[in-house]
């Protein structure tokens, strides 16, 4: 009995391991799941559970469908990123371009992108917000995530090294 329970997850191990040339071209690419990606949609904030992906070698950030991987939410290359923000707070942040750090929640309306605060939300989460200018798919010019405690600094981690773009940190007291 001990050597059927141990032998099973070998077997299932080496039917279910992707192909060599696959593995190759997955180091390239960085994924993590459990990233809420906040969408505007009919005038109220939508969260989408979702997979954020950093493609080394096409040099970009992707959001993606958790579920479905293939099906690419939002695309922003390296070079158009101009700012990355992480807060630690109970409401999320946003640092307006005058430099005022404001809490809010996005959606899009009939006069454009407005903000809201977040007042109902419990405990600290983790925020994270990408700026980026040249992006006609994402006429907004923003990213808005709600990162999960197990990966957080990972992904920070992982997006200064590749965009070469500092993060611009925030702890509520």
């Amino acid at each position: 009995m001990i050597r059927r329970l141990t032998a099973a997850p070998l077997v299932l191990f080496l039917v279910a391991a992707p192909p060599m040339a696959q593995l190759a071209n997955a180091s390239s690419v960085m994924s993590w799941t459990h990233v809420d990606y906040f969408v505007g949609v009919n005038d109220n904030a939508a969260k989408i559970d979702a997979r954020l992906v950093l493609d080394t070698a096409n040099r970009q950030l992707a959001v993606t469908d958790e579920a479905s991987p293939t099906l690419v939410l939002a695309t922003v290359p390296y070079d158009a990123i101009t700012s990355i923000t992480y807060s630690n707070s109970k409401h999320a942040r946003w640092r307006l371009a005058t430099g005022i750090l404001v809490p809010l929640t996005v959606f899009t309306g009939p006069f454009g992108v407005l903000a809201l605060p977040f007042y109902f939300m419990k405990g600290k989460k983790h925020w994270l917000s990408v700026t980026f200018t040249g992006v006609p798919e994402i006429p907004q010019d923003f990213l808005y995530m709600r990162l999960d405690k197990s990966n957080y600094l990972e992904i920070l981690a992982a997006l200064e090294a590749q965009t070469q773009v500092s993060v611009e940190r925030f702890q509520e007291k």
